[in-house]
């Protein structure tokens, strides 16, 4: 694993401006999310997008492929970052592997978003990041549906998490972080409509989400 120091020796002004708005974004999420913790836990997502991954944050493990799930955006990049910053060259030539010509990338592309809150290790190691289709607009503190990717094999290239909609525009909704407790972390994403439409809830290791699986009824 390569050293903090290490890497911040080796970055951009184009990534710190990156990392900068990652820190202000958080800002505009709920009051309980804007901490200096948090925003110091999204310099470590950054940081560690491609040093310390064996596998891209385009691709889901440890859940089902094609599975749906629900995460919070906390970055949105823009074409010219997607293109030319050199901690997102993994992500784009991921996303030209799995298919996406380099014609369909535009703003707003690429995005990050987490599934756990608030803080700690899950926040930054968990965090996922997915392709956005061009019909469709993601914004921080937007709660999107992702489709869930898959690993590359000696027999395909994968498949990436693809943003399928938007499922709430900011903290006033139905959905919400469980346990209310903001004082906890490995918090996750529920909301009441779940049940009704097939969402189960799914064990990890060091915590639990909730997802609906490929195939089941919207």
């Amino acid at each position: 694993m390569i050293g903090t120091a290490a890497l911040r020796s080796r970055r951009s002004g184009s990534f710190w401006k990156l990392v900068a708005r990652a820190k202000a974004s958080m800002v505009l999420l709920s009051a309980e999310a804007a901490t200096q913790a948090a925003a110091a836990a999204l310099t470590g997502i950054l940081l560690f997008l491609t040093a310390c991954a064996t596998t891209s944050r385009l691709h889901s493990a440890g859940v089902p492929s094609g599975s749906l799930r629900l995460a919070q955006v906390i970055l949105v990049a823009t074409r010219q970052e997607i293109l030319s910053l050199s901690e997102l060259q993994e992500s784009h030539r991921t996303l030209l592997a799995s298919g996406i010509n380099d014609s369909e990338l535009r703003d707003g592309s690429l995005a990050l978003a987490r599934v756990y809150c608030c803080g700690g290790h899950s926040e930054v190691g968990d965090a996922v990041m997915f392709y956005v289709p061009r019909d469709l607009d993601v914004g921080i503190g937007d709660i999107v549906e992702l489709r869930s990717g898959r690993v590359p094999s000696s027999k395909d290239s994968g498949a990436v998490n693809v943003a399928t909609r938007v499922r709430q525009r900011g903290p006033d909704g139905s959905c919400r972080w469980e346990p209310p407790d903001a004082r906890l972390r490995l918090r996750f994403l529920y909301c009441d409509w779940m049940p009704a439409e097939g969402w189960v809830e799914h064990k990890q290791p060091f915590g639990k989400t909730w997802l609906r699986p490929a195939g089941g009824q919207p």
